[in-house]
C-alpha cells in the first residue's frame, strides 16, 4: 500500500494495497465479492463515548460492478472481535485518551509498515496529524480516533486471509440504505453538511480505521 493518493484501502495477504484513483473509490467502501448480508439485528447499539502490489485496475473495475448491492453486517459487540484486533483497538484508544501524541507512536510502529494516515507523501503520522489538527497539537485527531473506534463496525472479506475490521461501518455501508437509527449514528461521526454531501455522492469521506484479523493497524484516514 505504497500509493496512498487514492481513497480506497485494500489489504492483501502479504500486507496492504491501495486501490486506484477516481472510479475505484467505492471498492473499499462497499466490498464486492463478499456475500450479501442483512443487518445483524442481534448485536447491541452504539455507545457514546514491503511490499504487496496494488491489485490490477481490471479487477478493481470488476468489483465496482456489484458494489452498490452489498449490505455488510453491522456489528457492535467488541467482545466478538478476534483477540489481536481487540488488543490493537484498545492500544490505540488508550494512547488517544492519554492526550499525549507520542504515546501513539508505539502502535503506529508496531507493524511491518505504518498504517496509512494520509493520501499524500507524508511519512510521519504524528507530525501530519499536528499539522492538520485545528488545535495545532493533534488532539483533535485523537478525539476523532476515539469517536470512530467507539462506533459500530463491520468486516470485509470475513473468514479469509484478507479479513479486515472497519470502523465506522458507514465507511462501507450504502449510505442511501441507512435506517433512521443508523443516520443518528452517522451524525455522531460527521456534521450534517458533510453527511448530506456524502449521502448525495454515495461516498463516505470521514475518518475511518481498519485493523486486520492479525491485529495489524492498516489505516486511519479521512478524505477521498
Amino acid at each position: 500500500m505504497h500509493d496512498r493518493s487514492a481513497f480506497s484501502l485494500r489489504v492483501s495477504q502479504a500486507s496492504r494495497s491501495l486501490l486506484g484513483l477516481g472510479a475505484v473509490i467505492l471498492v473499499a467502501l462497499i466490498w464486492p465479492g463478499a456475500p450479501i448480508y442483512a443487518q445483524d439485528k442481534d448485536e447491541g447499539r452504539i455507545t457514546s463515548g514491503a511490499d504487496a502490489k496494488p491489485e490490477t485496475e481490471d479487477k478493481d473495475a470488476e468489483r465496482i460492478k456489484s458494489s452498490t448491492a452489498e449490505v455488510p453486517v453491522v456489528r457492535y459487540d467488541i467482545g466478538k472481535l478476534p483477540e489481536p484486533v481487540q488488543k490493537m483497538r484498545n492500544w490505540i484508544i488508550s494512547a488517544a485518551r492519554s492526550g499525549d501524541m507520542e504515546r501513539m507512536r508505539p502502535p503506529l510502529e508496531s507493524g511491518e509498515l505504518p498504517p496509512a494516515f494520509s493520501f499524500g507523501s507524508e511519512t510521519d503520522a504524528i507530525a501530519y496529524w499536528r499539522k492538520v489538527s485545528r488545535d495545532g497539537e493533534g488532539r483533535e485527531i485523537l478525539a476523532e480516533m476515539l469517536k470512530v473506534l467507539s462506533a459500530g463496525f463491520t468486516v470485509i472479506d470475513p473468514g479469509t486471509a484478507d479479513e479486515l475490521f472497519v470502523w465506522p461501518y458507514h465507511a462501507v455501508y450504502p449510505l442511501n440504505k441507512l435506517t433512521g437509527s443508523q443516520k443518528v449514528e452517522f451524525f455522531l461521526l460527521v456534521n450534517p453538511d458533510d453527511a448530506r454531501t456524502m449521502e448525495e455522492s454515495g461516498v463516505y469521506f470521514g475518518y475511518r480505521a481498519g485493523i486486520s484479523a492479525d491485529g495489524t493497524w492498516q489505516f486511519f484516514v479521512a478524505g477521498d
